[in-house]
C-alpha cells in the first residue's frame, strides 16, 4: 500500500544548510543558551504553583472568549459536543504548557488543534477522545509498517521519543499517517512529563530513499500537526541519513519546521554509523533506550505495544 508522493516542486521554499547555519549564528546570547538547554536537556521542568495555574487558566479562557466568532467555529462545537474534553481544565493545561503559559498563543493553538483534528477525522470521530478502536485498518496497517513509534522510555531528561524511519513509512492516503502521528502525540501526552518536557525527534532514515518517497504534502501536514496544532512542545530533532536524496530533501523540511526547531534540527549525514550511539548518548540518548535497528538495546514491537494499548481501551 505505498504511496508515492513525489517531491511535487523543485521551487518549493526551502532553507539551505548554510542559512540555518547563518540563523543561529544570528541569535543573542540567551537564545543561543535556550538553543543549548533543549538540545542538551539542560532545563529542568517548570513548578507550577497552583494558585498560577488557575490565574493563567482563566488567562486562556480571556484570550478565547477574545477571539472572533468566525475562527471558533470547531472550537465551539468541541465545547458542544464533548465539554468534557473542551473544557477540562487539565486538557486546556496542556495548552499552555505547550506555549509556555502564553495565554493568548495557546488560544490560537486550542484553535488550530480542534480544526485539525475536525479535518484530519471528520466530524463523527473528532469530538471525542479517541482510541485505536476508532481507527481504520486504512490507519492501522500504516501503523504496524515499523515506520513511526513512541520509545518506551524518555530520554534522560524525561522527554520523550519519537522515532521514524521515513524509508518504511508505507499508507494508502496521507491521512493514514497523519492520524497516526496524531495518535502517537495523543500517546505521549499520557505522561505529564511529556506535557512538561516536550518531545524529541529521532529521524532514521538510513537505506535506499527515491525523490517518489519524499511527499511534501504529507510533510506540511505533519509539521502544522506538531508546531502549531497538538498542544506540546516539539524539543528537537536529530536526523541520521546516509542517502544523497535526503542531502536535497533536507533544505525542504528546514523550511517547514519553522525558525524556532530549525536551530534544534541537527543532522548526521554519512554512513558513520558507529560514531552516531555517542552523539546522542552526549545529549541524553543513551543506547539502552535506542532501538536495535539503529543499534541500541531495545527490541521494542510497536504492534504488541498496539495490541496492548488496544485491551487497555486506549
Amino acid at each position: 500500500m505505498p504511496f508515492s508522493g513525489g517531491i511535487q516542486s523543485f521551487t518549493a521554499p526551502r532553507v539551505g544548510r548554510d542559512q540555518a547555519a547563518k540563523e543561529l549564528e544570528a541569535l543573542s546570547e540567551s537564545e543561543r543558551q535556550d538553543v543549548i538547554r533543549d538540545l542538551y536537556g539542560l532545563e529542568a521542568a517548570t513548578e507550577e504553583d497552583p494558585k498560577i495555574i488557575e490565574q493563567q487558566l482563566k488567562e486562556l479562557d480571556e484570550a478565547l472568549e477574545a477571539l472572533p466568532e468566525w475562527k471558533k467555529e470547531h472550537f465551539e462545537r468541541a465545547q458542544e459536543l464533548c465539554p468534557e474534553i473542551a473544557n477540562d481544565p487539565a486538557f486546556r493545561l496542556r495548552f499552555l504548557r505547550a506555549e509556555r503559559y502564553d495565554a493568548e498563543k495557546a488560544a490560537q493553538r486550542t484553535l488550530k488543534y480542534w480544526k485539525f483534528k475536525e479535518e484530519i477525522f471528520g466530524k463523527d470521530r473528532a469530538y471525542r477522545k479517541l482510541v485505536l478502536k476508532d481507527y481504520t485498518e486504512d490507519d492501522l496497517a500504516t501503523a504496524r509498517n515499523h515506520g513511526l513509534w513512541l520509545l518506551p522510555k524518555p530520554d534522560q531528561s524525561g522527554r520523550a521519543i519519537l522515532f521514524t524511519a521515513k524509508p518504511k513509512w508505507s499508507y494508502k492516503h496521507r491521512h493514514n499517517l497523519v492520524r497516526w502521528v496524531w495518535y502517537l502525540a495523543e500517546a505521549a501526552l499520557e505522561d505529564e512529563s511529556t506535557q512538561l518536557n516536550g518531545i524529541l525527534v529521532i529521524g532514521f532514515d538510513d537505506g535506499p530513499f527515491s525523490f517518489s518517497q519524499f511527499d511534501r504534502k504529507l510533510e506540511s501536514k505533519i509539521m502544522h500537526l506538531g508546531v502549531e496544532c497538538m498542544p506540546v512542545r516539539w524539543i528537537a530533532v536529530h536526523h541520521f541519513f546516509d542517502s544523497k536524496v535526503h542531502e536535497m530533501i533536507v533544505p525542504f523540511i528546514l523550511f517547514m519546521v519553522g525558525k524556532t526547531l530549525r536551530s534544534r534540527f541537527i543532522i548526521y549525514p554519512g554512513s558513520k554509523r558507529h560514531t552516531r550511539l555517542d552523539k546522542l548518548e552526549q545529549v541524553g540518548m543513551p543506547r539502552d533506550i535506542l532501538p536495535k535497528v539503529m543499534g541500541g538495546d531495545d527490541e521494542f514491537d510497536v504492534c504488541e505495544w498496539m495490541e496492548e494499548r488496544k485491551a487497555a481501551g486506549k
